[in-house]
């Protein structure tokens, strides 16, 4: 292993805190002003189960252009093989990646981390508040806010010398500052397994999640009886 190679480790529990902090710093503004301006439509479609179901799908194709994004410029920017390309899910933080084998140089990655965010995370939010829809706008902020990693990672590898390359590590909030021949066996391994009581309480906040935003919707439909 080269001597200059090191491994950046960053806090993830920080990282997931200003995630629900960029959410609510959205979502809660944005959608008191959508409510407040008479001239923004509160329903996108005119339905609110309609808007419900979008809103759902919008969640579910955002997420998996997010990663095929860092997946295009990395092969169109990064110069990474296709072959070298891949995707898969972290169960143990249930998201998806993509994950580069070959080392990209930190110009090419910054690119790839940045893209993401302004497509799926910046540009839905800013559509949503100007054409109207707070249950479209719900699934927006939290793309947004899924673009918290992306966006802690960039913050710190800005600092990063500018000849480095960068290999990523696909399950943890790291990277390693190397050269362009470092093979991925020379990042270390991440320890991924999941106990049965992690699974069962991340399985229950997401139903739990679910429902509240279900429970969210039919309020919003008996409240526009009566307006």
């Amino acid at each position: 292993m080269n001597g200059s190679e090191k491994t950046i480790t960053l806090n993830d529990k920080k990282a997931d805190t200003l995630a629900v902090l960029l959410f609510f710093i959205t979502f809660l503004p944005l959608g008191i002003l959508n409510l407040v301006d008479e001239n923004s439509p509160i329903l996108t479609t005119g339905s609110v189960w309609y808007d419900g179901i979008l809103a759902v799908g919008i969640f579910l194709v955002g997420m998996v252009l997010h990663e095929g994004l860092h997946a295009v410029t990395a092969i169109g920017i990064g110069k990474v093989p296709v072959k070298d390309v891949t995707f898969g899910v972290d169960w143990k933080n249930g998201t998806l990646y993509v994950h580069c084998r070959k080392p990209m140089k930190r110009n090419a990655f910054l690119v790839g981390l940045a893209t993401p965010v302004l497509l799926t995370g910046v540009l839905p939010v800013l559509l949503t508040f100007f054409l109207g829809g707070i249950i479209l706008l719900f699934p927006c902020c939290l793309l947004f806010c899924g673009c918290t990693y992306d966006v802690v990672l960039f913050a710190r590898m800005v600092k990063t010398d500018k000849k480095a390359y960068i290999l990523d590590n696909p399950k943890a909030l790291s990277y390693r500052e190397c050269d362009e021949n470092t093979k991925e066996e020379a990042f270390p391994s991440d320890d991924t397994k999941i106990s049965k009581k992690s699974l069962l309480l991340k399985s229950f906040g997401i139903l739990l999640f679910i429902g509240i935003f279900f429970a969210v919707l039919y309020g919003i439909a008996k409240w526009m009886v009566y307006v």
